[in-house]
């Protein structure tokens, strides 16, 4: 483990840091102008860095696999059914509740992340495009239901020829479906509206906020020179 960690720290600060550094100067240059195809790209490069992290680590995952005992994969199995259950639990809470508003909540809480806070009119502008939204939580809790049996049933033949493969396809197909392609477009154009309408306040504040994380990325690239 000690060895995976220092060979993924030298490879993700030699050749990924400098990459989530370019792509938060993207972020940081969005004005006015911006339309949802800026934003999709952005996005979209974001979760290649974030795969191109994970895919790192698959080998040695594989390895780790190889090397499970019986007792560790019911660990695993069990582990995957309470993660389930919650997050089954949670969908049913949010079924009573209110779903636009709680959509306009996370929102908000993402936004002041980025150090922006939602005026009323943009809250109301964002509320118009909500209804578009479907839905997607049932249909990717149960896909993952569905993933989580395959892993596990591999795992219990990780003594069969083959099995580094077999293991291997799976953990690469992990976030092949995660997205609802519709409701990803709703979302680029909800970015999209609200960096359109940003104010000077906003916008200074948003680019501050930005700059806070370039900054620090160029003290730890620095610092690994």
């Amino acid at each position: 483990i000690r060895k995976t960690t220092k060979e993924y720290k030298n490879w993700n600060w030699n050749s990924e840091l400098p990459k989530h550094k370019n792509l938060l100067l993207e972020v940081e240059s969005l004005d006015k102008e911006n339309t949802s195809k800026d934003i999709e790209k952005i996005i979209r490069e974001g979760r290649l860095l974030f795969k191109n992290n994970y895919s790192f680590f698959i080998s040695h995952i594989v390895i780790l696999c190889e090397e499970l005992t019986d007792e560790q994969v019911e660990e695993i199995s069990l582990k995957f059914k309470n993660r389930i259950d919650k997050w089954k639990s949670s969908l049913e809470k949010s079924k009573k509740e209110d779903s636009l508003q709680s959509s306009i909540e996370d929102f908000n809480r993402f936004s002041k992340f980025l150090g922006v806070r939602l005026t009323k009119e943009q809250e109301k502008e964002l509320k118009k495009l909500y209804p578009r939204l479907e839905n997607s939580r049932p249909d990717s809790i149960e896909n993952q239901v569905i993933w989580n049996t395959d892993f596990i049933s591999i795992l219990k033949s990780r003594k069969k020829v083959g099995f580094k493969s077999e293991i291997t396809i799976h953990l690469h197909s992990l976030f092949e479906n995660e997205q609802n392609n519709d409701n990803e477009k709703v979302y680029y154009q909800m970015i999209a509206e609200v960096n359109s309408s940003l104010s000077e306040k906003q916008r200074k504040k948003f680019k501050k906020r930005i700059n806070f994380f370039i900054n620090s990325l160029n003290k730890i690239i620095k610092n690994q020179k």
